[in-house]
């Protein structure tokens, strides 16, 4: 979540599944490793490896159609991260030892890390911020007021793209909820927003 800014629910149950099977790989992978040091080729082994490849690729590609429990552009910064890892830590304790004071480290935990992100994304809320990006030979300018951002783009730009490096990053790092995207012609120099002229060529 703090590198990539996404989450999957799915991944929690797909792990007890995905991680047996990268095991087997790994003995797999170094067995192979000393025989074909040896120069010995088992064509019986090689066929057992593939096999087990072939399911570990089918059951990653089955978890990953579970789009709807697929979670992007999730805000998170250090000391949430930190504030996660006071929670896991704790919660062991809770899981195994349950009583009213392990049982209420973890809720002040779990409050305090809810305190930080309502103040985190209040903070950012609170920021005016005006930046002009150079894309593959375009601009892409960007007004942010409070909670919403605008982003102008030129009509013959790969709008995919400009999501996908330019507007997800930028929405995760300033918490926006609030973002439109609208194409200026290919020659326009200025946009009107706000009652302001702002330059995007």
């Amino acid at each position: 979540m703090y590198y990539f800014h996404q989450f999957s629910l799915i991944s929690i149950v797909a792990n007890f599944f995905i991680v047996p099977f990268s095991e087997i790989i790994i003995v797999f992978s170094l067995v192979m490793t000393a025989l074909i040091a040896f120069n010995l080729d088992f064509i019986l082994m090689n066929t057992v490896y593939d096999y087990i490849i072939q399911i570990l690729l089918k059951v990653i590609h089955w978890f990953a159609g579970f789009d709807s429990v697929f979670f992007e552009n999730i805000p998170m910064n250090l000391v949430e991260v930190f504030s996660l890892f006071l929670i896991v830590y704790l919660m062991r304790f809770t899981i195994l030892k349950y009583n009213f004071k392990n049982s209420s480290r973890l809720m002040m935990a779990v409050l305090t890390f809810f305190i930080l992100r309502v103040g985190f994304n209040f903070y950012e809320n609170q920021k005016t911020e005006i930046l002009v990006y150079d894309f593959s030979k375009n601009k892409v300018l960007s007004i942010k007021e409070g909670n919403k951002a605008c982003f102008w783009i030129k009509e013959n730009s790969d709008k995919q793209k400009i999501m996908q490096f330019i507007i997800n990053p930028y929405c995760s790092s300033r918490r926006l909820d609030n973002v439109e995207m609208k194409v200026a012609p290919k020659s326009a120099r200025q946009v009107v927003y706000g009652g302001k002229i702002y330059k995007i060529n």
